[in-house]
């Protein structure tokens, strides 16, 4: 072994002993190594140069970014909401299939992450038997094109370097293929062999949600039942408020009509739950364009403290729409408008561009 070979061992040896034992960016520490490595005349400056412009991992990156746009559309919510109908088998296989075409596509782990939110709010289905099918499918479904994982990507730029033609992008789509099926085939019998754990009972401190039924809706002279809102995992549809009057509680057989407004407890993951439902406007939906919400707590000293959101004028105040209340374990009543905060209250807000400045 001459003595590059063995500075280079070392130097990798370094470099996943600094990545486990330290909390020191990984992209600080290949840099080092980089720049060690430049020093020390083990890398030229043309190869140093050349490993950015590789166009193997210009492709990644932008794969990355493509993932990250897509969780900010309303396609995961979509897809998630058409694989949880059916049986138990059928929803393992649209599941994977569903996935293993967007993981061919797009880098596989954000595909896993995107979907586990709409796995967890399956309405039929216990999310643990769905999550390891989920991410085995991912897996299956990087082989299926050049794209579809970032290994095809580094055997590729290999190929590259070795001065033979770039493989094709369907290039390892027939092996894919045939795994990809073997693998569906394995997967949806094993999968009813997974444990059933539910979390719909759980002591999670209930949120206040309000959503108002559209006018064109299609919800609109079913029942309540029919129009499965009493089967909605982790949330419970307290009242309704028609007209002025409220209905509470609300029966099974209660017929809903437009422009009633639908007071529900439940899980702040419920929010999602109920933008899915078609017909059903959530309290301030307009402002979600798939940005993160934030938690804050009424003050004691606030000048929300003793007020309804109405009488605060906190949406033209504060460019920010409260979309759910908690308060402890009490169950509120009435609309979001027109609940009096307290101090301790928690709002759950969905900020605007300017939501920050006006707090200040």
């Amino acid at each position: 072994m001459s003595w590059e070979q063995g500075a280079v061992l070392s130097m990798l040896l370094v470099l996943v002993i600094a990545l486990v034992v330290t909390k020191i960016k990984p992209a600080w520490l290949f840099a080092g190594i980089a720049f060690i490595a430049y020093q020390s005349n083990l890398l030229s400056l043309p190869e140093l140069a050349g490993n950015f412009t590789n166009s193997s991992l210009l492709t990644l990156v932008l794969l990355i970014l493509i993932s990250i746009a897509l969780e900010k559309t309303r396609l995961i919510s979509w897809v998630g909401l058409q694989i949880s109908q059916g049986s138990h088998s059928k929803v393992v296989t649209k599941l994977g299939l569903s996935t293993a075409i967007l993981s061919s596509l797009t880098n596989n782990t954000a595909v896993v992450v995107s979907l586990i939110g709409a796995v967890k709010r399956n309405q039929r289905h216990a999310p643990s038997k769905l999550l390891l099918p989920l991410s085995y499918a991912a897996i299956l479904g990087g082989t299926l094109t050049l794209i579809g994982t970032s290994t095809n990507l580094i055997v590729n730029s290999f190929v590259e370097n070795a001065g033979l033609p770039s493989l094709g992008f369907f290039a390892p789509s027939g092996i894919g293929l045939a795994v990809l099926v073997v693998g569906l085939f394995v997967l949806i019998p094993l999968s009813y062999s997974l444990p059933t754990y539910d979390d719909d009972h759980d002591d999670s401190l209930p949120y206040f949600l309000e959503a108002t039924v559209a006018s064109h809706s299609q919800l609109i002279g079913k029942s309540v039942t029919d129009n499965g809102l009493r089967a909605l995992r982790r949330l419970f549809l307290a009242e309704i408020i028609r007209e002025g009057r409220t209905i509470a509680p609300v029966c099974p057989d209660t017929e809903l009509v437009a422009n009633d407004r639908l007071l529900f407890c439940g899980d702040i993951d419920s929010v999602t739950t109920l933008q899915e439902i078609h017909g059903l406007e959530l309290f301030g939906q307009h402002h979600l364009n798939g940005q993160s919400m934030l938690e804050m707590v009424v003050s004691h000293s606030g000048h929300l403290c003793g007020k309804t959101l109405k009488q605060t004028d906190f949406r033209e105040r504060f460019d920010g729409v409260v979309v759910a209340i908690r308060r402890g374990h009490e169950r509120l009543a009435g609309g979001l408008g027109n609940i009096r905060l307290e101090a301790g209250d928690t709002l759950v807000i969905v900020p605007g561009k300017t939501f920050f400045t006006n707090r200040a």
